[in-house]
């Protein structure tokens, strides 16, 4: 998690609520645009407080401002943070995608360009994030009977059927995967979770699938889920007050500030991980001398000796292992004997 490594040390985790955030950003730059008037006020009303106190009239106004702009930096830092985040999520989706439509050697007939096409308009009509179905579409494509006219059609499916049934859309997915990739087992199991396939419809499908017409097969199903649930999600959508929309506007603008820092980011973070090897290395050589010095394989002063080289020469903790190893080699020998 490159981007809470580096920038998440500064700040909390970041609130799911993005109204909240704009709203607490712009309420810390109204306390700071208004500070100046806030200081006279305090001062011509605090008069006498100033008097008995001194200088007290100018610490408080000091504070005030000083907490205005530390409130503003805590948000900011927070925004950057979540916004390198965002940026991550979005490209392990288009990873994932690309890796998927590689290893199932295109099957669908659609490009990762295609899937984000979609996404992009689904986004607009249910207010889902885009990178969600991107995801999910990802997880559609695995299933290698979902041919490209089918496709489209089965993301939208899944989508109304989670917003029908009150179902996170991973899992409409893979019930919906699994059904069309073999619509006679499929058909059973969908029963089984609440679509409403008759018995006629479960024969039909299972001679169309016997017949070798899968693709109508598939048809059958999605024609019943359309039936069942068609246009709920964007129905939902438009029932709102387009908080998904701005959720999403706000989604993608980090994601667009996040992938600039995301190289940033993954080099401290390669950094700092070096580092922390390091840190390792040297306790464990630490721990490894200490016991070596308990059994008499080294003694106390050049147990001092190793470290003080560790710490303060070029001498590193790998060169102290090996050392440690010729030590401990050259006692088993003098033991044997």
């Amino acid at each position: 998690m490159a981007g809470e490594m580096v920038i998440g040390n500064m700040v909390a985790r970041l609130s799911s609520d993005t109204r909240d955030f704009i709203q607490n950003m712009k309420g810390a730059g109204d306390a700071a645009r208004k500070f100046k008037g806030d200081a006279q006020a305090v001062e011509k009303g605090g008069a006498t407080v100033k008097n008995a106190f001194g200088g007290m009239g100018s610490a408080i106004t000091g504070f005030l401002a000083g907490g205005a702009l530390l409130t503003a930096g805590y948000k900011l830092a927070e925004f950057l943070r979540s916004s390198v985040v965002e940026a991550e999520a979005a490209a392990k989706a288009q990873a994932q995608l690309e890796a998927v439509i590689r290893s199932t050697g295109g099957a669908a007939g659609v490009t990762a360009q295609d899937v984000n096409d979609m996404a992009a308009e689904l986004m607009k009509l249910t207010g889902v994030e885009d990178d969600l179905i991107v995801k999910q579409s990802a997880v559609m494509l695995t299933f290698t009977k979902v041919g490209e006219e089918i496709f489209p059609q089965a993301m939208q499916a899944a989508l109304d059927m989670s917003a029908a049934m009150g179902q996170d859309l991973q899992s409409s997915v893979v019930q919906l995967g699994k059904a069309l990739n073999d619509p006679i087992e499929g058909a059973g199991a969908l029963r089984r979770v609440g679509v409403q396939l008759t018995d006629s419809q479960e024969d039909l499908i299972k001679s169309l699938v016997e017949g070798g017409r899968v693709a109508e097969a598939q048809g059958i199903i999605l024609a019943e889920l359309q039936t069942e649930f068609g246009g709920t999600a964007k129905a939902m959508h438009e029932a709102g007050s387009g908080s998904d929309d701005f959720a999403n506007a706000i989604g993608n603008l980090k994601e667009a500030i996040g992938k600039g820092l995301i190289p940033a980011v993954a080099d401290a973070n390669s950094g700092i991980g070096l580092y922390i090897k390091s840190l390792t290395n040297r306790f464990t050589i630490e721990n490894d001398l200490l016991e070596a010095q308990k059994l008499s394989i080294v003694t106390m002063e050049e147990f001092k000796n190793q470290l003080f080289k560790i710490d303060w020469t070029s001498y590193s903790a790998a060169d102290a292992m090996e050392w440690l190893k010729e030590k401990t080699e050259m006692y088993n020998r003098n033991w044997r004997c």
